[in-house]
């Protein structure tokens, strides 16, 4: 399982597409799903009546995203994740966090510069915030902040491309002096409580950052048949609408297949509350006559497109975090 994830890196993302509502996609799904937006308003009414959430501002809210994201991954992956990422960490802690993290590696893990090419096997999961999970923390949220320059910084992400073994963080053994924010910790916390049981009642199949349509776009994770987006926001309900689209989106694009997509849902972290639905409820309640068939929007979609995702593949270049 490769770590090199391939983008369209020309043009507006596909989650900032679906907050445009004059983008192809939008003006897709706002024409053949017009009740889309009473299926979020549904996904509102579930997320007011979880749990309170109780913000505590004290850390960088997108390194604090990133981080719960990449937690999750290490969690739920019985398969190499992430490996190039994990490459900004010193050896020593890059394999601390991984055998914390429930995965065993090779005794030679420090010679790779993946420890994809090194043995690689789950045998265990954390159940409690212990020390050695805040070290895990700590580690993820340093990753985080990469991982936002990485997505953010064009300059920044140009010269990692071509000078990692440079700008990566593995000049020194020393451990990470970041300290991971409160909120974060609640979060993973709460996580460990509650969360990764809504998770694994999905089913137990996870495919962490599904590459999509040529490379036009990457999901978070599918889980059984239920395509996740993790959200880490202080208010959940928020532009609910844009999110439904985003994660529709990533389902309709599948033309393939691939992913065996037949739910769609949103993990709002900072709840620790995980909605969904399937896409044949969603689509039912979308329209007002006889039920679109999946695999014909997902080739009226993909036509539309066609040109966009023709240029995505050939544009496609690897992005390895």
């Amino acid at each position: 399982m490769s770590s090199v994830v391939y983008v369209y890196s020309i043009g507006m993302p596909l989650a900032e597409e679906v907050h445009d509502d004059y983008s192809e996609i939008s003006k897709f799904l706002r024409y053949r799903l017009p009740g889309l937006p009473d299926v979020a308003r549904s996904w509102e009414e579930q997320i007011a009546a979880g749990p309170a959430i109780h913000y505590v501002d004290d850390g960088m809210p997108q390194p604090t995203g990133h981080a719960i994201e990449l937690l999750i991954d290490l969690d739920l992956a019985n398969n190499p994740v992430r490996t190039a990422l994990l490459k900004w960490l010193p050896p020593i802690e890059r394999r601390f966090v991984l055998q914390a993290s429930g995965i065993e590696v090779g005794e030679d893990i420090a010679a790779y510069a993946e420890p994809i090419q090194a043995q690689w096997r789950r045998f265990d999961r954390p159940e409690r915030l212990d020390e050695a999970q805040q070290i895990v923390l700590d580690a993820c949220y340093y990753l985080g902040a990469i991982m936002h320059l990485l997505r953010t910084d064009w300059l920044f992400r140009h010269i990692a491309e071509c000078n990692i073994d440079t700008l990566r963080y593995v000049e020194s053994d020393e451990p990470q002096t970041i300290v991971a924010p409160e909120m974060l910790r609640r979060s993973w916390q709460f996580y460990l409580d509650y969360g990764r049981k809504q998770f694994q009642v999905l089913g137990q199949r996870s495919q962490i950052a599904p590459v999509i349509a040529k490379g036009y776009a990457v999901g978070d994770v599918v889980q059984g048949e239920t395509l996740i987006d993790i959200k880490a926001e202080r208010d959940p309900k928020a532009r609910m609408l844009p999110k439904l689209r985003q994660v529709m989106a990533y389902a309709l694009l599948d033309k393939a297949d691939q992913f065996g997509i037949r739910s769609v849902g949103i993990y709002s972290a900072f709840q620790c509350l995980l909605v969904s639905n399937n896409l044949e409820s969603i689509l039912a309640a979308s329209t007002s006559g006889s039920t679109p068939q999946l695999a014909e929007l997902r080739e009226t979609l993909c036509g539309r497109m066609q040109t966009k995702l023709a240029i995505a593949k050939e544009n496609a270049r690897g992005i390895i975090w």
